[in-house]
């Protein structure tokens, strides 16, 4: 529906700039202002909530508003200079400069919807991960490493990794290996459920995919 706003305002814009209309201008400027001044604030809670609980939905109408807090803010500096200046083709302008960011905008929205929807894994959390499981090789605990997946769940990581220990260890020993590096990767992620499948290192097997 953003999307499609955008569209809807740049058309319009590029209208008015063909068929130029003179804007009304009036104490509905300063009024737009008030609107702005409450909208950041709205946004800016909304934000805040979001990243507290990790919710994709709540970020998403967090940054709608703050498209909202910057396209006001863009046509009341365009309806002040209009007023100083009296150049009535600046408000088909700033309709066109609006329009494109809400296009811009609400596409990054769109998109990081659609990775939430297709459950896409986050490449921050994927490196954080490959980080302590490469230290752990360094370190000899485990020989390598693979079939690493990650997933969301609303705020919730599910990891499921499989581990290459020395054949040697007995079962006790991989099992406590395994443990710990689940407990490592659970900590670094917050609200996570991490699952180690241990199997012996094999010489010429890949060892980290």
């Amino acid at each position: 529906m953003i999307l499609g706003a955008g569209v809807v305002i740049f058309y319009e814009g590029v209208h008015r700039l063909i068929n130029p209309v003179s804007p009304r201008l009036g104490w509905g400027v300063w009024l737009l202002a008030g609107v702005g001044i409450l909208s950041a604030a709205l946004a800016i809670y909304v934000l805040v909530a979001g990243r507290r609980y990790k919710s994709p939905a709540i970020m998403a109408d967090g940054k709608h508003l703050l498209i909202d807090v910057g396209t006001t803010l863009g046509v009341f500096l365009g309806l002040v200079a209009i007023r100083a200046t009296g150049w009535r083709w600046l408000d088909p302008v700033v309709a066109m400069v609006m329009g494109g960011v809400i296009l811009l905008m609400s596409w990054t929205l769109l998109w990081q919807s659609v990775n939430g929807l297709m459950d896409r894994t986050d490449p921050a959390d994927q490196r954080a991960i490959k980080k302590i499981l490469d230290e752990e090789v360094a370190g000899g605990a485990i020989r390598g490493y693979h079939k690493v997946r990650l997933r969301h769940n609303g705020t919730f990581h599910w990891i499921d990794l499989h581990l290459q220990v020395d054949p040697m260890l007995t079962v006790g020993q991989g099992h406590e290996v395994a443990s710990r590096i689940e407990g490592r990767i659970e900590r670094l992620l917050g609200e996570a459920d991490a699952t180690a499948h241990v199997e012996p290192h094999e010489p010429g097997k890949v060892g980290a995919e």
